[in-house]
């Protein structure tokens, strides 16, 4: 597949704009020479116009938008591979030339502006974003696995630095460099799993399952509701999850594939509790859950799941036992402070504390709760009866 290359620049010229178009349009032939075409559109009064450079081959265009009002320029340019050793010399050099050329004798410009260079159409997808919606580039260079599931897009990536990573619906799950995100969520080093009953909700990639186990327990009992998950990581991110999904029983641990919402709802009226239960399920929302927004409704939907797995969840842990969840990214401010609002008008009155671990495919802090129920440590402070 041939990719394309894209790069973006901006500057601002209180100046005649048919002086800016013909200089932008010499800089660009000083790059690309078969640079042949221009076509101007204009946009209506008020609203500037549009140009496109382009050439014979058509293996380039570029396109300078001039929106009048504030005297300010856009100019962006493509090109297919066969171009792209004249791109590079023009990505690498042209805004120090189109600064020269447009400041020569020009008032009021300011400093052009290269934003940044993508690439596109490529074998193998190079962008996704983080937790704030901010894009993160990354160095994949192969598909390992992609499938659609029932529930989901599974793809898993190689990358030269991070191993594969398991993307779920283009949304970064855990990378086999990750073992930050499972300590992170387990609290390792602080919290004993050793002889405990444990209940993972999600988890299909196995890391936290695998890591739990290398602790000793008594039981783990796992339910993810997508098995094209777990059989992908099973093969392609033993990085992660070694070889705890090869069988999905075990002496001391069962993988159910089910709706963890009807296993919660089955588990309460048997009464059975966990020392442990993990919520490794879906980020924390990024939206207030009190929008009102029309756009809104796919973001209240899954603060209303949350708020459902909290509160179906809390109930099988034991009373001296723990809820742990991760949440988001850290610079998701008010994400959090919504979540930690959420945690204090639960109908179960709960402590909480939160850390936070660096999470190599993630490119970024994430941040993770561990919850405890506030009646039971109030019982065990108070003195015995003489």
């Amino acid at each position: 597949m041939e990719s394309m290359r894209s790069a973006l620049f901006s500057f601002k010229v209180s100046n005649d704009p048919a002086v800016i178009t013909s200089r932008v349009h010499d800089v660009l032939r000083a790059f690309f020479p078969l640079l042949t075409e221009k076509q101007e559109l204009p946009l209506g009064p008020d609203n500037g116009f549009l140009v496109a450079f382009t050439g014979v081959s058509a293996a380039f265009t570029f396109s300078l938008r001039y929106y009048q009002a504030e005297h300010y320029y856009t100019l962006t340019g493509d090109v297919s591979k066969s171009c792209e050793a004249a791109f590079e010399r023009f990505t690498n050099a042209g805004m120090e030339k189109l600064q020269a050329a447009l400041c020569s004798g020009v008032p009021g410009v300011k400093d052009v502006e290269r934003l940044l260079v993508m690439k596109r159409n490529c074998a193998v997808p190079q962008y996704f974003e983080k937790s704030n919606n901010k894009v993160l580039e990354y160095d994949f260079d192969q598909v390992v696995h992609h499938e659609k599931s029932p529930y989901q897009d599974i793809k898993i990536l190689h990358s030269p630095t991070l191993g594969n990573v398991l993307l779920l619906d283009d949304l970064q799950n855990l990378g086999e460099c990750d073992i930050n995100y499972t300590h992170g969520l387990m609290k390792f080093g602080v919290n004993s799993y050793k002889d405990k009953e444990v209940l993972i909700l999600g988890g299909g990639d196995g890391g936290l399952l695998h890591e739990l186990l290398k602790e000793s327990p008594k039981f783990v009992t796992m339910v993810d509701i997508d098995g094209a998950v777990m059989n992908a990581c099973k093969v392609h991110l033993r990085g992660a999850c070694g070889d705890s999904l090869d069988s999905f029983t075990g002496t001391n641990y069962e993988v159910i594939v089910g709706d963890c919402l009807q296993y919660m709802k089955r588990y309460a009226e048997e009464g059975r509790q966990f020392d442990y239960v993990f919520n490794d399920l879906t980020d924390i929302p990024i939206s207030s859950k009190d929008s009102k927004q029309k756009d809104e409704q796919p973001t209240l939907e899954l603060w209303e799941f949350v708020l459902k797995i909290l509160k179906l969840g809390l109930p099988l842990v034991k009373p001296d036992g723990k809820y742990l969840n991760h949440a988001i990214g850290v610079s998701c401010v008010s994400a959090l402070e919504e979540y930690e609002k959420v945690l204090k008008q639960l109908p179960i009155k709960v402590n909480f504390t939160s850390h936070t671990a660096f999470v190599p495919s993630f490119m970024e802090e994430w941040v993770f709760y561990e919850i405890t129920k506030a009646e039971a440590e109030a019982e065990a402070e108070e003195p015995s009866a003489a």
